[in-house]
Formats: C-alpha cells, sequence, structure tokens
C-alpha cells in the first residue's frame, strides 16, 4: 500500500474549506448541481454532537432517482422549499470520520470507516438520511446527531480497518434490501389489543382466534359503504375522516375476517382491502368459489404490509405458509431480474445454504438476461441449481410467457415469485404461475394506487401469501455487513460501473436508462473519472483492468490501483 493511499485511508491531512456537493434545488435533472455540474460550496464543521465524515464511495439507487423526479413532492421532503433549503441525494455510502464534534470525542475517532443505515428515526419520528438530511452526493457529509442518538442508538455501523473496499461497503446498503426482503415476519394472529371487523351470514360470526383483539365489530349484512361508514369511525366511535389519505392512522381495522364466500363479493373484498390499516389482515374462511377478479391497491401490499390471509379457521388461515425465505429444493421465478437489485436476489438465491433447484430470469433485455445468468451459471452448476432465462417479448403474448415458464417447472408452479420490476399486472401473472403454497415477494418500489386484479379464488385454494418489502432497518445491514466482513457475501460484485465526482449526474441518467448492468458506484473523493463499465476499465487504466476478479469483477486490489492513479495529491 502506497503512503499516499495510507494517508487517504486515515484520512491524515486537513479537512478542505471547500468541497464538492451535487446540491439538489427542485424536480428534474436539472436541478442537480449548476448547469451540470457540482457545486463548490463551504466544507460544513461538525456541532458538538455531529461528525464530518468523507464519503469514500456512493452507491446509486433508484430511490435517488424517485427523489430527483418528484423534488419537493416527494412524500420523504414533501413540503420542503428545496430552493431556499437544498437537499443531496446517496444514502449507499462508505463513511471515513474526518472530524468529530467535541460531544462525541470519546466515542468516534477520525479514520475510523462506517456505513449508515439511511432510515433514522429519533423520537418515533423518520428522519431518512438523504432526503431530509443531506446524503452522501458530496465530497464530506455531515453525520446529524439523530443518526448518533437515535431510538436504536447509533446508525453508524462500524467496519472493520483492513476489511471491505469502499465499494464493497457502500454495496451493504443495497444488499440489506434484498436481505429484508426474505426476513419479513409474518403476523400469525389477529393484532392483540386491535380492532376487527367480521363480514359473515346471520348466525354466530366466527370468533375463534379473536379473543385477544380489543375490539371485534360485527356486520351480518355483507354491505361495502356499512364497511367504509365502520372504518372511519374510531375506536371511541368518532368520525375519523384522514382515513383514505393516511390508513396508518386511528381509523380502520387491524384485521377484517370475510366468514366464507357469501361475504366475499368483489365489492365487499375490495371495500375491506380499502378499510385495513398499515399492517392489517384481510382473512379470508372457507373453501368455495371466492372472486377470480379482484382489484388489490399492491402499492399498500409493498408499502403499508397490508396482507391476504386464507383458511378454515381463524388460526389456520394465519398460521397457513408463514415462512420468510426462499424454499429449499424448490423453484423460484425472478421477474425483471436482470437489473442491478435483480441481480442481487439471483446470486443470493444461487449462493444460498439451502438453495432452490431452479431460478428462472425474466427481464425484458437479452443482453442484460445473458450478463445475469453469465454471473452466476458456474456456481450455480457446481451447486446443482439450474437457471434458466425467458424474455417475455420472445412469446406472442403474456399467456404463452406465462405458460412457458411453468413448463420449466414440470407444471406445477413456482413456489416463490420475487417481482423486481414496479408492475402491477406482474402480481397478478405471479398468482397464475404459483404452486400451492406459494410466496410472492413484491421488492420493487410499486407505488401507491398502483392496482392489480388479483384471482382471489386462486390465492385462497393456492394459499398463495404475498408480501412486500421497502428499504432494511438497522439489523439488517448489521446482519449483511457481517456476512460481507467474514467473506460469506460478495457484495462487490455487484459494481458494474465507477465514476468520479463530476460523472454523478451523468451516472443518475445512466441509472435513469438501464445503461449499466450492475450498480454505479461513484468516488466523490476523485476529482472527475469517464463513467466506464467495470469489464472495461483497462481501456482507459491498464494496471487497474489486470486487477479485476475472473469474469471483470470489481476488486479491493482493483479499487485501490484505481485509487492510486486518480486521487488528488493532497491524500
Amino acid at each position: 500500500m502506497s503512503g499516499k493511499i495510507e494517508r487517504y485511508r486515515a484520512h491524515a491531512y486537513p479537512v478542505p474549506e471547500t468541497m464538492l456537493a451535487w446540491q439538489m434545488t427542485g424536480a428534474g435533472f436539472e436541478n442537480v448541481g449548476e448547469r451540470g455540474a457540482a457545486v463548490r460550496v463551504k466544507t460544513p464543521r461538525p456541532r458538538p454532537h455531529e461528525l464530518l465524515c468523507r464519503v469514500d464511495a456512493v452507491g446509486l439507487c433508484f430511490s435517488d432517482v424517485k427523489l430527483i423526479l418528484a423534488g419537493n413532492n416527494h412524500p420523504r421532503i414533501k413540503g420542503r422549499d428545496l430552493k431556499k433549503n437544498p437537499t443531496r441525494g446517496g444514502h449507499e455510502l462508505s463513511l471515513t470520520v474526518a472530524e468529530v464534534g467535541e460531544a462525541e470525542r470519546a466515542t468516534y475517532k477520525v479514520g475510523e470507516r462506517y456505513i449508515i443505515q439511511s432510515d433514522i428515526y429519533c423520537k418515533g419520528r423518520g428522519m431518512a438520511f438523504g432526503y431530509v438530511f443531506p446524503g452522501g452526493m458530496s465530497e464530506y457529509t455531515i453525520i446529524p446527531e439523530e443518526a448518533l442518538h437515535g431510538d436504536e442508538g447509533s446508525y453508524l455501523i462500524p467496519l472493520r480497518e483492513g476489511g471491505l473496499s469502499y465499494a464493497e461497503a457502500a454495496l451493504v446498503e443495497p444488499w440489506a434490501c434484498v436481505e429484508a426482503a426474505y426476513r419479513i415476519r409474518a403476523r400469525t394472529s389477529p393484532r392483540e389489543g386491535g380492532r376487527a371487523l367480521v363480514v359473515g351470514p346471520a348466525g354466530r360470526p366466527p370468533f375463534e382466534g379473536l379473543e385477544r383483539s380489543g375490539e371485534v365489530k360485527t356486520l351480518e349484512s355483507p354491505d361495502p359503504d356499512a364497511i367504509a361508514a365502520l372504518a372511519r369511525t374510531g375506536g371511541a366511535g368518532e368520525r375519523v375522516e384522514a382515513l383514505f389519505t393516511d390508513p396508518s392512522e386511528q381509523a380502520g381495522f387491524d384485521d377484517i375476517v370475510l366468514a366464507g364466500p357469501a361475504a366475499a363479493s368483489r365489492p365487499v373484498v375490495e371495500a375491506a382491502l380499502g378499510a385495513l390499516r398499515r399492517g392489517g389482515i384481510l382473512c379470508l374462511l372457507g373453501r368455495g368459489e371466492f372472486p377470480h377478479e379482484v382489484t388489490v391497491d399492491v402499492g399498500r401490499v409493498h408499502y403499508q404490509d397490508i396482507r391476504i390471509v386464507a383458511g378454515d379457521t381463524i388460526p389456520l388461515a394465519y398460521a397457513a405458509n408463514t415462512r420468510q425465505d426462499l424454499l429449499p429444493g424448490g423453484a423460484v421465478h425472478m421477474s425483471g431480474a436482470a437489473g442491478p437489485m435483480g441481480q442481487m436476489h439471483v446470486q443470493r438465491a444461487v449462493e444460498h445454504d439451502r438453495p432452490p433447484r431452479l431460478v428462472a430470469v425474466s427481464d425484458l433485455a437479452d443482453d442484460r438476461l445473458a450478463y445475469t445468468v453469465g454471473r452466476v451459471e458456474r456456481l450455480a452448476r457446481s451447486r446443482g441449481v439450474e437457471i434458466v432465462s425467458l424474455n417475455p417479448k420472445r412469446f406472442p403474448g403474456p399467456r404463452e410467457f406465462e405458460e412457458a415458464l411453468v413448463r420449466t417447472t414440470g407444471g406445477r408452479g413456482f413456489d416463490d415469485v420475487v417481482l423486481c420490476a414496479p408492475v402491477g399486472a406482474l402480481v397478478a401473472s405471479a398468482v397464475r404461475q404459483a404452486a400451492e403454497g406459494c410466496v410472492v415477494n413484491i421488492f420493487a418500489g410499486v407505488a401507491l394506487g398502483t392496482t392489480a386484479v388479483l384471482d382471489l379464488d386462486a390465492i385462497a385454494k393456492k394459499r398463495v401469501r404475498i408480501v412486500g418489502s421497502s428499504g432494511s432497518r438497522l439489523a439488517d445491514m448489521q446482519y449483511v455487513a457481517s456476512r460481507a466482513e467474514s467473506g460469506h457475501l460478495a457484495t462487490g460484485v455487484s459494481a458494474g460501473a465507477i465514476g468520479g465526482c463530476a460523472q454523478m449526474l451523468e451516472g443518475l441518467i445512466a441509472l435513469k436508462e438501464g445503461r449499466f448492468p450492475g450498480k454505479i458506484v461513484i468516488y466523490p473523493a476523485v476529482a472527475s473519472f469517464p463513467l466506464t463499465a467495470v469489464g472495461e476499465i483497462a481501456s482507459r487504466l491498464p494496471r487497474v483492468g489486470a486487477l479485476l476478479g475472473p469474469g471483470g469483477v470489481w476488486t479491493k486490489q482493483a479499487e485501490e490501483a484505481f485509487l492510486e492513479e486518480t486521487l488528488p495529491a493532497r491524500a
């Protein structure tokens, strides 16, 4: 390791007076930076309970693109005047402490390395880093007091000295989002102390399993308007008009039981789904014919944890099909999985301690499909995992594509379907592809209000479980970081292109356009380096290219050589 790299790692040089930053002052790429370039601003200094950290690497995420396109209307910063109070994206970060506020000097030291969980909660309030707090699209960034002393303690995760490369560390965050999708814990009974509604025919409704609910209302007549009216009434009898603008409020139900097909017509089901609170469950009882076409807001499944369960009794329905991970030895379809995050799902499935026997990968781009399969096929063969790829555009229509998919399973259907594209129709397709006991995982960020027409009868009879997750929590990142540092997970394999600070905006546009199949990693301390696919780095820096791993993978050695050649002299 050269002296320059050693000084850089330790931050053994003064903090510069100014830094480059990609400030965001409104909606649209034209409002990121100034005339397409980073802005030079005064380097901030930490207050007593803050840190100033150097941003060593930042992975670009489609969430950053969504923030830029939405601007002031993004839900995490809604109402903020970005012209007066700019923010910065960037939450997939590798950080080095550059300066420590005086009140934190017993805990943090200059030169220490960290990653950050961006979903910060302090006093019950969510304040996301890279949204509310300016993120890492700059040479340096402030880690605020709320991140150091939040509801879960510190949201910084320390890294072992000499361990992960900067790119490997930055890519822990997106990998944690992937891991979180397989750590979704099912609620296996009606919510204790919650609010429940039973809709059923005349006679005693099925109360078994609802004994611990705080309030149980009954509705013998399956009337959609009556369901909506009951939902708008809070627990104390007051009217709560905010129900359908914020379902997480007091109004609505934690559990709604539809007692048999007679209580589960399409209008009733749709009214019941709309009457659920955040985290609510719709329980279908019985084995008769349920409606085949029900309009479901699958965005609520993804972002607000709405679930549908089915069974002969309430306890059986809630306990059915509660597994969290892929079925060992099963068949999984990764839909829209040739993008950067989808590739992580495929890699995880193949590398799993108990992998599926079949991984079917679909996407609309043949070149990206080939890239995705090529990264894992050798390992898959060695582990007895069959990899198949299909492009929907190569079939006359969606049904022919679905039939071809199911044929890969020998006709039985898939045990798991992971949706990596934010398209509501894919959820309906997943139900049709499902084997009994299938888990459909809505991973991509399907917006609230995105609907799909689902076959409720198929969901009930096949006991399909539909889940969704958004982002990750601190424990997920800690778990992934430990696996990466122990050598059990190669996060750096996901790097598809690299660039310098001046290429930040180009990288974001390239991400939106899908120009690179892997993750784009920017090194803000490198003033400028052309945005370059990892596999093509040898054309610009032959010595760096010679240090890539098998298959042209970005390695710690290649990164060190890259920084040696591109970092400014001060480092």
